[in-house]
C-alpha cells in the first residue's frame, strides 16, 4: 500500500513539473497546446513507470540473509520439537583441560561424564553404553581403537596396530555391527619427527572375532571415516593420490563402487558426516564465502547437489546428524570470539533453518 502511495505520488509530482515545463517551453517556442500536453502526458507516464521500477522490491536484497546470523530466526522447539528430548554428548574446553559433558541438545540438563577424554569425537555404539575412541597406545608410542563405557571407563582394546601405525577415526555401521577406522602408516625421518605417507580405511568386527581388513579405494586414500547406520555407504575427507588435494569421497560399500563428490575439489573439505540414511553428506569448508571463516556444506546423494546450509560468522564445522530426527538435520559446532563454542542445529526443511541450541560446547555426538 505505502509503495502504491509512493509511485502515484511520484508520477503526480512528475506530471504538475512537466506541465509547468511544458508551459513554459510553450511560449518559448511557440508550440500548439496539443503538442505540449501530449508530451506532458508521455514524459508523466514514462516517470511514473521508472519510478515504480526503482521503487520495487530487491528480490535478491530480500532473500539473502544477514551475515552473521541465523536466518530465518526460529527456536529449537519450533524447528524440530522432537529433538529436545535426546541427549547429545560436547566437550567443554572453556575450563583449564576438555571435559565431556551430556545435555539436551539445548544444553538443558547437562552432566559431567568424563574429566577429560583422550580422543574425540567418538563413534557410538547403541543399544549400549558404550563408544569407541582413537587413544594413545604408550606400550608402542601410536593410537589404537579403544571401547570406554559412557563414564570413560576403559572395557577393551579393538585393534592392535603395529609399531608406525595409528588407528584413527572410528565410526559403527550398527544394522551390520561392524566399524570403519582409518589406519595411518607413519615413516620416521630423523630427529624425532615422521610423516604420514600412507592411510587406509579398514573394516572389523565389533567383537575382535575378524581381523581388520583393507577396503581398496583405488585412485584415492581415505583420510576420515563416517558410514551409514546399514553399512552400505561410506563417506569421509580423501586425498587424490597425484597431488594430494583434499576432497570428500563416498564408497558403496553394497556394489564396491568409489566415487569423488563433484564440486569441492579445492575447498578443503573436513570433517566429514554422512546421515544414517546415507542420503546426505554434510562437510565443513573454508571456502569464500559472505559470512564467515567456514561453514557447513552438504550434498544430497539423491538430487547430486550441494548447498551451504549455514551462514554465520566464525567456524562453523563438525557437523554431526540427528539419528531420530523427523527430518533431516544436524548439530554442528560454532565458535566465535569472544563469546566461545557452542552448538547450533541446522535442519533442512527443505530450505536449512539454522537455530542456537546448546550455549556451551563443541564437536557433538548424538546419543542413541
Amino acid at each position: 500500500m505505502i509503495r502504491a502511495l509512493l509511485i502515484a505520488g511520484f508520477g503526480t509530482l512528475a506530471t504538475i513539473l512537466l506541465a509547468l515545463a511544458g508551459g513554459w517551453l510553450s511560449q518559448t517556442l511557440r508550440l500548439r497546446k496539443r503538442q505540449v500536453v501530449g508530451g506532458v502526458v508521455v514524459c508523466g507516464l514514462l516517470l511514473t513507470l521508472v519510478g515504480a521500477v526503482a521503487l520495487l522490491p530487491n528480490d535478491d536484497a530480500r532473500d539473502r540473509p544477514e551475515e552473521g546470523s541465523a536466518v530465518p530466526a526460529a527456536s529449537l522447539a519450533e524447528l524440530a520439537p522432537e529433538l529436545l528430548d535426546e541427549r547429545i554428548l560436547t566437550i567443554d574446553d572453556s575450563a583449564d583441560h576438555p571435559s565431556l559433558f551430556a545435555s539436551r541438545p539445548d544444553g538443558t540438563a547437562r552432566t559431567l561424564v568424563w574429566d577429560m577424554p583422550d580422543s574425540w569425537p567418538a563413534a557410538v555404539v547403541p543399544g549400549t553404553n558404550d563408544f569407541i575412541v582413537s587413544a594413545p597406545w604408550e606400550e608402542r608410542s601410536t593410537e589404537r581403537l579403544e571401547v570406554f563405557s559412557s563414564q570413560g571407563t576403559f572395557q577393551r582394546a579393538l585393534t592392535f596396530p603395529v609399531a608406525l601405525e595409528s588407528d584413527t577415526s572410528p565410526t559403527y555401521a550398527s544394522v551390520t555391527k561392524r566399524v570403519y577406522f582409518i589406519r595411518q602408516s607413519w615413516r620416521d625421518t630423523g630427529n624425532g619427527s615422521r610423516v604420514s605417507p600412507q592411510s587406509r580405511i579398514m573394516e572389523a568386527s565389533l567383537d575382535g572375532s575378524s581381523a581388520p581388513r583393507v577396503i581398496s579405494t583405488p585412485g584415492f586414500e581415505m583420510r576420515t571415516a563416517s558410514v551409514s547406520t546399514d553399512g552400505r555407504t561410506l563417506a569421509g575427507q580423501c586425498v587424490d593420490k597425484k597431488d594430494d588435494s583434499a576432497q570428500v569421497c563416498l564408497i558403496s560399500l553394497a556394489k564396491s563402487g568409489a566415487k569423488r563428490l563433484p564440486g569441492n575439489e579445492r575447498a578443503a573439505p573436513s570433517e566429514v558426516s554422512i546421515s544414517a540414511d546415507g542420503r546426505y553428506v554434510a562437510y565443513s569448508s573454508p571456502a569464500t564465502n559472505l559470512y564467515g571463516e567456514s561453514q557447513v556444506y552438504v550434498y544430497d546423494g539423491r538430487t547430486e547437489t550441494t548447498m551451504m546450509v549455514t551462514r554465520l560468522a566464525g567456524f562453523n564445522g563438525h557437523p554431526a546428524w540427528a539419528p531420530k530426527a523427523r527430518k533431516p538435520c544436524l548439530a554442528f559446532t560454532h565458535f566465535e570470539r569472544p563469546q566461545g563454542a557452542s552448538i547450533h542445529i541446522t535442519c533442512l526443511s527443505p530450505e536449512p533453518v539454522t537455530v542456537a541450541a546448546a550455549p556451551i560446547g563443541s564437536i557433538p555426538v548424538w546419543l542413541p
